[in-house]
C-alpha cells in the first residue's frame, strides 16, 4: 500500500513540476515580448520625434544645431546612438557630409535604396540590442528647402536602442 502512494505522489509531484516549468517558460517569453515590444514602440517614438524636429530646424533655419538635439535625445535612458544619414538628393544638394552621416550598415542602405522602415534584433548572452531605420521622404514642405520630389528619400533616421 505504501509504494502505491509513493507511486502515486511522484506522478503527481513530476505533473506539478512540469506545470511550474512550463508557467515559468511563458512568463519568461511574455516579459521578453514586452520588453521588446517597448523598446520597439520608445524607438519609433523617438525616430519621429526626430523627423518631426528636423522639419522645424529647416524651416527655421537653425538646421546646423542638429547635434546639439540629436545629443540631447542619445542620453535618455536604453538609447545608444541616434544618427541622421544623408540620402542621394540631399548629398547632390549640399555634399557628402560629415563621415557619421553615411549608412554604416546594410539596414541602413537598404532603407536609403527600397524607403521602406526595417528593424533589427540584435542577441546575445550579454545583452539585447534593437535598431530601427525610418526612411525620412520628402513632403510638400521639405521642397522649400529641398530640390527633390515628393517622395523621395532624402535620408534616414537610425536608432539604436539597449
Amino acid at each position: 500500500m505504501k509504494s502505491l502512494k509513493w507511486r502515486i505522489f511522484v506522478r503527481v509531484s513530476t505533473v506539478l513540476i512540469v506545470l511550474f516549468l512550463i508557467m515559468q517558460a511563458l512568463d519568461f517569453t511574455n516579459f521578453r515580448n514586452l520588453a521588446i515590444n517597448s523598446a520597439k514602440d520608445k524607438a519609433l517614438t523617438i525616430a519621429l520625434t526626430v523627423k518631426s524636429s528636423l522639419t522645424s530646424l529647416m524651416k527655421l533655419g537653425q538646421i546646423k544645431s542638429r547635434d546639439i538635439f540629436l545629443n540631447s535625445l542619445e542620453n535618455n535612458k536604453n538609447v545608444e546612438s541616434i544618427k541622421i544619414i544623408r540620402g542621394l538628393p540631399v548629398i547632390k544638394q549640399f555634399g557628402e557630409g560629415r563621415a557619421y552621416e553615411k549608412p554604416a550598415d546594410e539596414i541602413e542602405k537598404t532603407v536609403l535604396v527600397t524607403g521602406e522602415q526595417l528593424d533589427k534584433l540584435e542577441e546575445s548572452l550579454e545583452n539585447v540590442k534593437y535598431k530601427i531605420v525610418i526612411p525620412y521622404k520628402a513632403e510638400n514642405q521639405c521642397l522649400q528647402c529641398h530640390k527633390a520630389k515628393v517622395g523621395d528619400v532624402l535620408g534616414a533616421i537610425s536608432i539604436t536602442m539597449d
